[in-house]
C-alpha cells in the first residue's frame, strides 16, 4: 500500500501539471470569445473537464497522502454546523438530513478542510446509494473505547474518543461488498459509469488515519449503512 501511494502521488503530480497548462491556455482561448461564437461552449466543457480532473488529483494525493495537512484544535461540532447548508444545497432535495450532535463542544486534533472533505464524500456516497429518497442522518457523541474494541482494530488505543457517524436508509451491502468498500478503486458503480472513480472511501479512510482516528462501517441488506468515525478527544480549554 505504501509502494502503490507513492506510485499514485507521482503520478497525480505529473497529470496535475498537465491539467494546469491545458485549463490556462482554455481559458486564455475563451477570454477571447463570446458566447455565441463557435467554439465557446466547447471550450466551456474542456474547462469543465479539466476541473473534473483536478478534483481527480486532489482525491489521489489524499490517497497518496501526499497532500499536506494543518491539524488544529477544533469543535467537531462547530465544523458540521458550519458545513450542514452546505450539504443540504449539495445532495437531491429528497434525501432529508437529521442532525443529532451531542450537547456542547466535542474537542479533536484535525484539519478542518479535510474534515469537511471526510464529511462531504460519506454525505454523497449515501445520497448516491438513496437514488429514489431516503434520509441522512449526522450524529456525535463522546465515549470510552475498551480494550475490546481495540483488539479488533489494530494500532487503535484505549481512551476517550469522539465518534461521528453517518448512517443512511439506503439498500445497505452484503458481507462481500462491505469487505472491500476500503479497497482502493473498488465501485460498487456500473463499470463505465462517470459517477464515482472507487476513491472516495480509500481517501476517507487514508485523510481520518493520517490525523490519528479510524473509521468503521455497518450495513446489512435492507438495513442501510453506518460509518462510524472515531477521534481521540482532546480536553477543552475554556478562554478568558
Amino acid at each position: 500500500m505504501e509502494a502503490l501511494g507513492t506510485l499514485v502521488g507521482g503520478i497525480a503530480h505529473d497529470f496535475n501539471n498537465m491539467l494546469q497548462i491545458i485549463l490556462g491556455y482554455s481559458q486564455l482561448l475563451l477570454e477571447d470569445k463570446k458566447k455565441d461564437d463557435p467554439g465557446y461552449k466547447d471550450l466551456q466543457n474542456i474547462i469543465q473537464a479539466g476541473k473534473g480532473g483536478a478534483d481527480l488529483v486532489k482525491k489521489l494525493l489524499a490517497f497518496g497522502q501526499q497532500s499536506p495537512i494543518f491539524p488544529v484544535n477544533m469543535d467537531l461540532n462547530h465544523q458540521i454546523r458550519e458545513l450542514i447548508p452546505v450539504i443540504s444545497r449539495t445532495l437531491p432535495e429528497i434525501v432529508k438530513i437529521d442532525v443529532d450532535l451531542t450537547h456542547g463542544p466535542v474537542m479533536i486534533n484535525a484539519d478542518p478542510n479535510q474534515i469537511d472533505q471526510v464529511i462531504m464524500n460519506l454525505a454523497i456516497n449515501s445520497s448516491e446509494a438513496m437514488p429514489n429518497g431516503g434520509r441522512l442522518k449526522i450524529a456525535t457523541k463522546t465515549m470510552a473505547l475498551a480494550d475490546e474494541h481495540c483488539r479488533s482494530h489494530p494500532g487503535v488505543k484505549p481512551g476517550k474518543y469522539v465518534m461521528l457517524s453517518l448512517s443512511d436508509t439506503g439498500p445497505g451491502m452484503n458481507e462481500k461488498t462491505l469487505a472491500r468498500i476500503f479497497e482502493p478503486f473498488f465501485s460498487t458503480k456500473q463499470r463505465g459509469s462517470t459517477r464515482g472513480t472507487g476513491l472516495g472511501l480509500s481517501v476517507v479512510q487514508g485523510i481520518v488515519e493520517k490525523q490519528g482516528g479510524h473509521v468503521t462501517c455497518k450495513s446489512e441488506p435492507g438495513k442501510g449503512s453506518e460509518f462510524r468515525i472515531y477521534f481521540p478527544e482532546i480536553d477543552y480549554c475554556y478562554s478568558n
